[in-house]
């Protein structure tokens, strides 16, 4: 596609944001809130030739391999620049500008260097792998804190990029306390083999017990960073991890279940390997080395298949070294401790109870209340945590926690067609089963894309038009799901185009036909996402440009099939209204039930029929006092003096300012606006008459 400059520059938004790399026009917009040096640079180059900027950053291979991925067309009348494809030296990419003094890199391959001797040691049979009370040692172990604390120098995203491993601020912030549990746990031996070391019961007894609240701390301050920081709370470190294309699911299930054993592991090697030095220091190597790989892939120079195969090396390496002087019996105990924790924890049993369970059986063993055996403190473990889930259950009325974790990402995966619903004329709903121990996930304001045979392929013409599609064997069609993110099921609301010669559509549509048709009820699709920016993060709270805006009222245009983030938005309201203290981030941060003053929508369709039902826009039975909902319709079709849409206020003709005037809030500066809809709609029609009328939050969805 051929793009002037003109129409380049009218795309310089956060709803719509192009921009050219050396003649190549790129649609940034679903990256503008995973961009690594933030959304500022993006914006501040929308709708412009970018190319110089592009090049003095020095981009990766990565970066340059996503310019064409994410390329819409070319600019017809602005500068090329041949050497926008081309690729730097592998040094070029591991050096950039945001560490001109390669701090972070020195300590980075100090510490590789430092870890593999650690490793010779330990198979050449040394000591405690060469571990001394010397100050060195010590010093040593705390050079691995001033790398992670150096690997702040550099900006990265806010949120996860989809569909590649990639350092992101949770993930940072997470390194930052793990590796620093561990140091900090090496430091607590350190001072006790250096001033102590004596056999004695008690100075052992009570460095467990400084070993348990370093665990203890580190598990509330990863809570603390996740409620804070993570913008999607459907999202865990491994649930939504990302994965190659082409890998079996099997595949993929048993990787991300290591890699939560691998929490457990890191966690109980911790508290349960004494006093020794080697083994506090080495299981900081994968936090640090999986941040390593992930460099390599942003630069290009390893895929993502590396990555998984590396930071799986760095697991069962570290755990090798640790268990392999042990007798086998240890080993065994040792997995199946592992394996009982995930089993109670994947249950819903808190994970502070949970690590109760190991501290109370060192107390009672300590006392000589319990025999120090392990098939016996493996009991005292379970007694506990069943204990634990009784008290929790009697004070604070849940048993277990919600651990709602979102399913789809970036990589395709067949979603299970469990219902089929006619909702109106041109309106159907489709209910797609989440496998269990996952919910839809997927967050107000973004979509999903399903994949679909095509059923025009091979044919010159559709609809009486140039078929573009002709040779596209799979179609891929954005769909913004309209069930609340904590559902069982993804529902999509489709819009079936009928075979219609009268408007223009003779053949129907492609897509829609196909899922309102031929997809039976118990058959799969393949589906992608999420996809776009989040609009809703809770607690009355909306993304407006770059600003959060917690709103007290909200208005809601939308244009035909545009209604689907508005409900989508209101059921996670309604969600909110039913707040479930099982949810840990709501607890840390204080979060409440919502209700706003007023939720005000106007949805715009060609005819009354394709209205939806009144009932779709009154919360469920059962949900308490929920925010107030004023609806009204505007029918702009031919028939429309006769329109009528019952329980609701309905116009007729164009949307005028009067219109939206008496449908919407009275502007303020609480007050949101957002609009969804066709291009046409949103731009054309709406945005006008709200900056007319004075409205300052205002946030338009296509």
């Amino acid at each position: 596609m051929k793009i002037t400059q003109a129409e380049l520059s009218e795309h310089n938004t956060t709803s719509s944001l192009w921009i050219s790399i050396g003649g190549i026009v790129c649609d940034v917009t679903e990256f503008l809130m995973l961009h690594p040096g933030g959304n500022d640079i993006l914006l501040q180059h929308g709708g412009t030739e970018a190319y110089e900027a592009f090049e003095e950053v020095g981009h990766s291979d990565f970066a340059r391999k996503m310019v064409h991925e994410k390329a819409i067309g070319l600019l017809v009348d602005g500068r090329e620049a041949p050497r926008a494809g081309q690729g730097v030296s592998l040094l070029g990419r591991l050096f950039t500008k945001e560490d001109n003094y390669n701090i972070h890199k020195t300590l980075g391959i100090f510490i590789l260097c430092h870890t593999f001797y650690r490793i010779y040691t330990a198979c050449d049979m040394q000591l405690d792998g060469g571990f001394t009370s010397e100050v060195s040692s010590l010093a040593l172990c705390w050079v691995s804190m001033l790398l992670q604390v150096s690997s702040f120098l550099f900006e990265v995203p806010r949120a996860r990029l989809l569909g590649s491993p990639m350092i992101w601020q949770e993930w940072r912030a997470h390194n930052l306390v793990f590796v620093g549990r561990h140091v900090l746990a090496f430091t607590i031996c350190w001072v006790y083999i250096r001033y102590v070391n004596i056999s004695d019961d008690f100075a052992t007894f009570f460095v467990d017990m400084l070993l348990f609240a370093v665990l203890y701390a580190q598990l509330y301050s990863v809570d603390v960073i996740t409620a804070y920081i993570r913008e999607d709370k459907h999202t865990s470190l491994t649930a939504s991890w990302p994965f190659w294309d082409g890998c079996p699911i099997w595949l993929e299930k048993s990787i991300k279940w290591y890699y939560t054993i691998a929490q457990f592991q890191a966690s109980s090697l911790l508290v349960m390997t004494g006093s020794s030095l080697f083994d506090k220091y080495m299981v900081i190597f994968p936090f640090q080395f999986a941040s390593f790989l992930m460099t390599l892939v942003r630069k290009g120079i390893i895929t993502t298949k590396g990555f998984h195969a590396g930071y799986l090396w760095s697991l069962f390496m570290v755990v090798w070294l640790i268990l392999g002087p042990q007798n086998f019996l240890v080993s065994v105990v040792s997995f199946a401790t592992w394996i009982i924790l995930y089993i109670w924890r994947s249950y819903g049993l808190s994970k502070y109870a949970l690590w109760l369970g190991p501290l109370l059986s060192k107390m009672l063993a300590y006392y000589h209340i319990t025999p120090d055996n392990p098939l016996v403190q493996l009991g005292t473990m379970m007694i506990t945590w069943i204990v634990c889930m009784v008290l929790q259950k009697c004070v604070m009325g849940f048993a277990t926690e919600v651990r709602a974790r979102r399913f789809l990402e970036a990589r395709q995966k067949p979603m299970k067609l469990v219902d089929k619903e006619t909702i109106s004329d041109n309106f159907v709903l489709l209910k797609f089963e989440v496998p269990a121990g996952y919910a839809a996930g997927i967050n107000p304001g973004q979509h999903v894309k399903v994949h679909v045979p095509n059923p025009s392929k091979g044919r010159k013409e559709w609809n009486k038009h140039a078929n573009l599609e002709e040779p596209v064997e799979i179609l891929s069609r954005s769909y913004t799901p309209v069930s609340a993110t904590t559902s069982p099921t993804l529902d999509l609301m489709v819009r079936h185009y009928h075979k219609s010669p009268e408007r223009g559509f003779p053949d129907g549509g492609r897509a829609s036909t196909y899922l309102v048709e031929k997809l039976k009820v118990g058959s799969k699709i393949l589906m992608s996402g999420p996809h776009g920016h989040q609009l809703y993060f809770g607690q009355g709270n909306f993304l407006v440009g770059k600003n959060m805006v917690k709103a007290r009222v909200c208005g809601a245009l939308a244009g035909g099939s545009g209604i689907t983030p508005v409900l989508a938005t209101l059921r996670d309201i309604w969600q909110e209204g039913r707040r479930d203290v099982r949810d840990r981030d709501q607890r840390i941060l204080g979060e409440q039930a919502v209700k706003m003053k007023e939720f005000a929508i106007m949805h715009v369709t060609r005819s009354a029929s394709e209205a939806l039902p009144q009932q779709w826009y009154q919360p469920p039975t059962g949900c308490g006092e929920q925010t107030p909902i004023r609806m009204s319709h505007v029918i702009t079709g031919s028939d429309s003096a006769k329109a009528e849409v019952p329980g609701a206020l309905c116009y007729t003709g164009r949307v005028t300012e009067e219109m939206v005037k008496a449908a919407m809030p009275p502007p303020g500066e609480d007050v949101v606006i957002f609009v969804c809809g066709p291009q046409g709609f949103s731009e054309a029609c709406c945005r006008p008459i709200l900056k007319h009328l004075g409205y300052k939050h205002v946030v338009m969805l296509q």
